[in-house]
Parts: structure tokens; sequence; C-alpha cells
């Protein structure tokens, strides 16, 4: 019989680097020993081995795109306990219409999982709000719940409140900016952010970081 076994990144611990992931019936991609064939051998017990992958659906085949395209984040954007936030620093973080400054170097954990130490991490997708967008560090980033809760109140208006069909682009209305991964924040923008989030919502005027004006724009 010819034995079938995980790749080299799963069989050492490291499924997030599968070489051979396969797709759930939701549109998800799984590592190749997360689903277990069972076979029977010449001598009458029972053999395990993973599943070598296959193509992924097409958007065509998948029923709920929304739900596939974070599965697909979560695969193609793990968060490892401790690691800094990829907003951290930065000062135009997100896109969007209004980019933030990102944190002062919040350490995440994923979310769900307990820890005094690291603050909760999450996925997001922005400044195209489409799930189906994965492209690490452009739209998917992850980021500490901080950010992410900023990025969002500064930004959710200007997209309107109704999601188009999930295989469908979603940027602002209006139009807005890219995402800056390299621009960091100088210590008196990183100070006037802070400032401005410790204030209730209704003592908030504009936000005290002005556009920079070398910004990408959104392209439709």
């Amino acid at each position: 019989m010819t034995e079938l076994s995980a790749c080299f990144a799963c069989a050492t611990g490291y499924h997030d680097e599968c070489s051979h992931p396969h797709e759930t019936e939701d549109g998800a991609l799984e590592c190749c020993c997360t689903i277990q064939l069972a076979e029977t051998n010449t001598s009458g017990e029972t053999e395990s081995y993973g599943l070598v992958g296959r193509p992924q659906k097409s958007l065509n085949e998948i029923k709920d795109k929304t739900s596939a395209g974070r599965k697909r984040a979560a695969t193609v954007a793990p968060i490892f306990p401790g690691m800094l936030c990829e907003w951290a620093g930065l000062r135009n973080a997100g896109g969007g219409v209004q980019p933030i400054v990102g944190c002062r170097g919040n350490r995440l954990v994923e979310k769900g999982v307990e820890d005094v130490e690291f603050m909760q991490g999450d996925r997001h997708h922005g400044p195209n709000k489409s799930t189906l967008d994965n492209t690490p560090m452009v739209n998917l980033h992850r980021i500490c719940a901080e950010c992410h809760h900023r990025w969002h109140s500064l930004n959710d208006e200007a997209y309107g409140k109704v999601r188009p069909p999930a295989d469908e682009p979603w940027w602002p209305m209006e139009g807005g900016y890219l995402h800056d991964p390299v621009t960091e924040a100088t210590e008196e923008e990183l100070a006037a952010s802070e400032a401005y989030w410790t204030l209730r919502p209704t003592e908030r005027n504009a936000y005290p970081i002005s556009l920079d004006t070398e910004l990408r724009k959104i392209r439709r």
C-alpha cells in the first residue's frame, strides 16, 4: 500500500504553512491533515492519513461567500501569540476616508484566547470591506482590537449601511485612500491620537491628524 502523509509543514507543526491545503464545503481552507481518511492494511489494521488538497471552489460554488472569505483570511493571516499589531506606530493606517494613527505597539493573541499580557487580535478587511479581498498587509491586516475599533469609528459611516453582494468590492461611497504601510507617526501625532480617543464621543471634534496629501487614492 502506498501511504499518504502530511506535508512537511504540517508534520513539523506549522499547519498554517501547509503546502497542500484542502477546501471545506463553505469554501474555507484547512491543512492537509485536518480531515483524516481511514484505510485497512493487509494486516487488518486501520491506518489513517491526511487528505491531499484540491483546488479552491469558484465563487459561484460557494453558498456563504462572506463567511468563506473570513475563514480563508484566518488561513492566510494567522495570529501568533505575542505578534506585534501590524498598524503599530503608523501614521496612515487602514486607509478609507480617514486613516488612523496606529497604536503604540500592542501585542496580539487570537480572539477567544484569554491572556492578560496580550490584547485581542482581529483580522481587518479594508479599505475594501469585502472579505474575499485577502491580500495581506494591503487589504487584510492583523491588528489589535484597539486599532480595529478606532478605524471603524471613523470610517463606517462613509460605507453606508447596506452591504453589497459578498463577491463585489465594498469601498467608501465617496472614495478615499489606500493603506500606507510605511509612513510612521511622530511622537506628537501619537500623543494627539491618544488624547483624542480618551475623550467621550460627544466631546470629539475633527480627528487631530491631517490627511497626508501623498496618500494613494482608491481607484474603483
